[in-house]
């Protein structure tokens, strides 16, 4: 797999939609997320994906869950 990015650390702005408990849609604050792109070899890339894919649906878990709180006070 050939790849036309630089090896470097990127920024990501993300947002999380999602419900409260009263089923209004709600839109998060921007998450600032970095990733660093690096050479390596394709056994590692489906690790990576992984991964990243872990670390986001944490992030966006445990910002919904901050949310609920704060919104049932």
């Amino acid at each position: 797999m050939e790849s036309d990015a630089l090896a470097k650390t990127y920024g990501i702005d993300t947002e999380v939609e999602y419900k409260d408990i009263h089923g209004n849609v709600r839109t998060s604050d921007v998450i600032k997320v970095s990733a660093t792109v690096e050479e390596t070899d394709d056994s590692m890339m489906l690790s990576v994906y992984l991964l990243a894919i872990i670390i986001v649906g944490a992030a966006g878990l445990n910002l919904h869950i901050k949310r609920r709180k704060q919104n049932i006070r």
